[in-house]
């Protein structure tokens, strides 16, 4: 779930053109790890991410992590160690760093193209017989 005062924050702050939605949703994952006294060491051995990822994330700086893929999978990996709602959080970070992409059609897109190569190698095994 994400606490009422935090949507508000990354939606007042949204409006200013600023990034510091980011800065609330990493608050908010510290915030997670700390009520169950787990350090970043022990949460990034739970998680197997690198403890300065969460460093980063925790900071709200998620442009410093190469690559979507990472920023949305470390993420997603927190939040559900951290019994965060992974979806909401994800949706948050995925309008600002990543504007007028949608994960769930990207998701499916994904999945979609790898099951091809794989169908038409089957198709091809079944001809021969």
């Amino acid at each position: 779930f994400i606490p009422v005062w935090c949507w508000d924050v990354c939606m007042a702050v949204k409006r200013e053109g600023e990034f510091p939605s980011l800065i609330a949703v990493g608050q908010l994952i510290h915030d997670a790890r700390e009520k169950r006294d787990m350090t970043i060491l022990e949460l990034s051995e739970k998680t197997k991410i690198d403890a300065r990822w969460i460093v980063v994330i925790e900071a709200g700086q998620f442009d410093r992590i190469p690559g979507r893929t990472y920023v949305l999978g470390f993420t997603r990996n927190l939040c559900s160690t951290l019994g965060l709602d992974a979806d909401a959080l994800v949706q948050v970070i995925n309008s600002e760093l990543y504007p007028g992409t949608d994960v769930a059609l990207e998701a499916g897109f994904a999945s979609d193209q790898r099951r091809r190569p794989f169908a038409k190698t089957i198709a091809m095994i079944k001809s021969f017989f």
